[in-house]
Parts: C-alpha cells; structure tokens; sequence
C-alpha cells in the first residue's frame, strides 16, 4: 500500500487511488489520517477537508469518488445458466454482450422472463438487448469458463420493480450477501427466492438451501404482492457460508432449465429421520438435489428439464452406512412447492437396503428426443469397464465418439451437443448412440430436430 500525507486545511486534494481496491467502502479518520478502501469498480478523484463543528472534533475529509469500468466474470457451462449482470456495458445488444461466445457457435439461446433469442450466425427472436435488474437464462453448446462482461458499476441501490407473482431479476451488489439483508426491503411481501439449484422460502426468516446472493447469479423471485426491491450498501454487511454434511458426494446435475421445491418429513421405520443424508435422483440414478435439514423436516431444491420426470429419493443413514429408497416418487412440475412449514410432505424409506450400484449394463433413451442441439445420454455399468459411446448416422457411419475411456461401475451421463467429430455441426435427422462395454452392446435411436 501506497500512501500519502495530507494536511488539513481547507480545499481540495487530488489522488489517484485507482490500484487500492477492496471488496466495500469504509472512511476512517484518525488524528488526520484517512484510510480508503475502494469498492470494486469504482476509485476516489478527489477529498475535500471540513472544519470541526465543535472544538472537541477533529477536522475530517470528505471524499468524492467516481465509478470506473468493471468487468465481471461469469463461467458458463455445457446446457442452462441462469444469470445476470451488475454492470452496464456502453452497448447493451447480444451482439456486443455474448459476442465472445458466438464466436464458434458456443451460444445457443438466451432468454429472459417473457422474450428470447436464438443464435442462428445471427441472432432471431424478440430478445435484443439486456437490461439492468433483469435475470437471464443462456443456453450453450459448450463451455465458455472464461465469459467475461465490461461496462459501468450498476449503482447498487438502483429500485427493482417487482410484480405479484414470479419475477426474473438480477443481482447488482459486486459482493456475495445473505439474503436477509439482501432482501430487507421486500420480505413483507416475499414468498421465495431461487438460483438454479437453491432457494428459499419465507416464513418470517428464510427457510432453505440459498444463504446468500452472489455476483453473476440469475434468480427467480415470487411475491405475494408488488414491491420495490433495492440492494444494501455493500459496507460491513458479512456472508456466512453454509456447509453440508454431505459424506456421500452426491452433486445436483448441472444444465437444468427449471426446478421445484419440495418441504419433506422423511420416515424409517416411523421413525423421523433428523441425520443422515438425503438426496432426491431420477430413474437413472442422476442427483436432482441435496436435502438441507431444517428442523425436522427436509429441504429440497429439485431440478429437471422435463415436466412430468419421475423423481425418487435416497437416505444414506450415517449411523448404520446404509442406503435406502423411498416409497414414493412425485411427477416433476417447474415453479411448484410440495409441501410447507407447517405441513410437510410425507416421504418413508423401504425396509430394506438398496444396492448402490446398478446390476446390469443399461443405455437409457436420451432426453430430450426430440433434440435441438444438445440431449443427455444416460448409461449404467454394474463393473469398473472400458466404455464406449458412438453416434452414428443412418448410413452407419461414425458421427461422434462420446465416450471411450475405463468407467467405474454406477450411474453416468454423457452429452451430445450435435456437432460431429471435427467439431461441426450436424444436419436433422435420425441417428443411433451405440454403448460397448465388456461385450455388452446396445443401440438407441434419437432425432435431431432443428
């Protein structure tokens, strides 16, 4: 750290502070002495002393300073994001927003809560322009870890206006904050908060698996009411991290497009399961969620890309090391909560332990089929084998190969974006995925659709 003396006279005094950045703003005077700590994109231009008021005070500085350019980082993944952005760029059309990532055709669509554009060489649809306050979903065909957005700070308490209902919206501080102070301002009227795999809902504090708010993060709000909706100063609010006990290392899939809330009392033997870990998977064993307990009852955050997916759950008892599966299953559905506070959902266990690892080798259909441009293939192996997954085209030519490496025995998905082995896109049409694996061989058929 750089630093300089200044008297304290009136008038005022030039700096350029630009490399002393900070995470928050705090001005503390001491015996003259000024400390600044600069909030990210922003530096000081100038101070201006003022005199005591009475003679028991010393003389302090007022400072003045200005918002510079911010560039802000956002990793994108194969499938669905959901984000959003604390900055505003010079020229807001997708063209100069997502250009990095049109390069190679790496985009495929972006949407917000009522418009969307897909990339096509050129971009189609009513969705132009992004929006301060506005949360966005983007599809792609690859990853782009490194997309990065320049532009001005959006000035952190700018009003969201909110309608009753669900709400798309964006996330301006440049700091991650609990979503008690985050949402102060709105809680009288908020029903619930969710990301792509977390959320929340209120019932007087804020129940569930989102803790905080995070730069880059789209979120989806529901409210019980209009409101106004305007983020804290960034100064001296602190984030607590939120850790789970999650010994079995099960991770909510990435990708997904929607996702639903279910409120859980889970049941072994009529007895309330309050340990342990929970977790709710599909048919091919793929984790849709981690369940946060919250007093006796359970939390989950449920993701999907297909309305009607048939969900199960998994209790991994820590006290015994034993697995089960639920009686029940529930029908996926996009925005909906199973379950409350008050009158959680029932799920029970099975008496009996379930077998962890499939016992066969299975290819499942791909979903979704029909497809445009990316589906997922899930597999299952009942021994650790050199795999392989081939797409082939109708005149049994090799299209794509997927997968071809040794494989531990269990559940696994692989992705297929529609583009062939030099990487260029394929026509429409009908194709066959081929699994090998230990002279086990299954074919499937899928279109793509465009």
């Amino acid at each position: 750290w750089a630093s300089q003396t200044f008297t304290s006279q009136l008038g005022w005094y030039d700096i350029d502070i630009t490399n002393l950045v900070q995470e928050w703003i705090d001005e503390t005077v001491t015996n003259y002495g000024l400390v600044i700590i600069a909030n990210p994109g922003y530096k000081f231009s100038k101070f201006r002393s003022k005199e005591a008021t009475n003679p028991n005070e010393h003389p302090y500085l007022e400072v003045i300073y200005t918002p510079s350019e911010y560039t802000i980082e956002i990793p994108l993944n194969v499938n669905w994001n959901w984000i959003s952005f604390n900055v505003h760029p010079d020229d807001t059309s997708l063209d100069n927003v997502f250009a990095s990532v049109t390069i190679g055709n790496k985009i495929h669509q972006v949407k917000n809560q009522t418009q969307s554009a897909t990339w096509y060489g050129v971009w189609v649809g009513n969705l132009t322009e992004i929006t301060d306050g506005e949360g966005y979903l983007v599809n792609m065909n690859e990853p782009a870890p490194d997309y990065s957005l320049t532009g001005m700070p959006i000035e952190v308490s700018s009003p969201i206006q909110l309608n009753a209902g669900w709400n798309w919206i964006g996330y301006y501080p440049q700091v991650q904050i609990d979503i008690t102070p985050a949402l102060a301002t709105i809680q009288d009227n908020a029903n619930q908060i969710k990301n792509q795999t977390e959320s929340a809902t209120w019932y007087g504090v804020w129940v569930g698996n989102l803790t905080q708010m995070k730069p880059g993060i789209g979120y989806k709000l529901l409210m019980n009411a209009d409101d106004e909706l305007i983020y804290p100063e960034e100064k001296g609010i602190v984030s607590v991290s939120y850790n789970s006990d999650n010994i079995m290392n099960w991770k909510t899939i990435s990708g997904t497009q929607y996702n639903m809330v279910v409120i859980a009392k889970v049941m072994l033997n009529e007895d309330v399961i309050t340990n342990g870990v929970l977790g709710a998977f599909d048919k091919q064993g793929n984790c849709r969620s981690v369940g946060k307990l919250e007093n006796n009852f359970w939390y989950f955050t449920i993701v999907s890309n297909i309305e009607g997916e048939e969900i199960g759950f998994k209790l991994y008892d820590s006290i015994t090391g034993r697995v089960y599966s639920s009686n029940e299953t529930l029908a996926f559905a996009d925005n909906i909560t199973l379950g409350t506070f008050d009158e959680p959902m029932i799920i029970t266990m099975k008496d009996g332990v379930e077998n962890n690892f499939p016992t066969v080798y299975r290819l499942e259909q791909n979903y979704p089929n029909p497809f445009n441009p990316i589906t997922n293939i899930d597999y299952q192996l009942s021994q650790a084998t050199n795999v392989e997954i081939v797409v082939y085209n109708i005149k049994g030519e090799i299209v794509r190969t997927l997968v071809n490496e040794k494989k531990s025995a269990g559940y696994h998905t692989v992705i297929w974006n529609g583009k062939d082995n030099r990487n260029a896109n394929v026509s429409s049409g009908i194709y066959f995925y081929k699994l090998s694996a230990n002279n086990n061989n299954i074919i499937r058929k899928m279109l793509l659709m465009k």
